[in-house]
């Protein structure tokens, strides 16, 4: 008898969250929004601080007037980097060719993930498959892939007023189309170059002394570093809590 009255308090059935239940779980639920968030535009800031520390690179190997895919500059530059992140120079080098990628070649998806509309995974995903187009249909496919990504967000992550209150898992899968064929030294024939010529690449934590890290590749006309671009950096940073 004292556990059915005890039951009969929660409508209907035992497992049914109790009112204070259910106010526990939505602030769960709008910490784990907020998380989102705050995660998708901590990785914008990221992605364009590599993005910039790849320019300033480039532009100093310009100035030394050389030909060398591994030059000092790039080197010097992921050594920094590296200290910071706490991660190795191979692997921050990869993650500069990428980030510069993304931002000289994809503003939408940038701009997309900075005002946590995306996640760094769907970046990442866009950036993959665009960067084997032409800038025509690189532009085209951009567009539609973000905003199937903030479709395929939303109700999960953050989803502004259209939020749902019974998030959903969201799948990025990686598309099994065999990759577009590699010259010998490594790259597409849109000229980016990936880590060794494979189509995938090692990862970080087991690099091999014979395959080269990635380096970026030119950024688009008229897309020089200046002071500007550090300010974009820094806006970026300070919307974030605590910035």
């Amino acid at each position: 008898m004292e556990i059915t009255a005890g039951v009969s308090e929660v409508a209907g059935l035992p497992w049914e969250p109790t009112d204070a239940e259910q106010t526990v779980t939505r602030v769960v639920m709008e910490s784990m929004q907020t998380a989102q968030r705050m995660r998708a535009m901590a990785d914008a800031v990221e992605t364009r601080a590599l993005a910039l520390g790849a320019a300033v690179a480039r532009e100093q190997t310009v100035r030394a007037d050389t030909s060398s895919q591994y030059d000092f500059p790039f080197r010097s530059m992921a050594s920094e980097l590296a200290a910071v992140a706490g991660e190795s120079k191979r692997a921050v080098q990869t993650r500069m060719a990428n980030a510069s990628v993304l931002v000289s070649y994809s503003p939408v998806t940038t701009q997309a993930l900075a005002d946590a509309r995306i996640t760094a995974r769907h970046a990442a995903v866009i950036r993959e498959h665009g960067e084997r187009l032409a800038d025509e249909q690189r532009a085209v496919f951009e567009e539609r892939a973000v905003g199937f990504a903030e479709d395929a967000s939303r109700g999960m992550a953050w989803g502004g007023s259209g939020c749902s209150s019974t998030p959903t898992p969201v799948r990025c899968s990686r598309s099994t189309d065999t990759p577009p064929p590699r010259r010998r030294d490594g790259s597409s024939e849109h000229g980016m170059r990936r880590a060794g010529s494979r189509p995938a690449p090692t990862p970080p934590s087991t690099p091999t002394s014979t395959t080269p890290a990635r380096t970026p590749k030119a950024a688009p006309p008229g897309s020089a570093i200046s002071p500007a671009s550090a300010r974009d950096v820094t806006a970026t940073s300070t919307t974030l809590p605590g910035g």
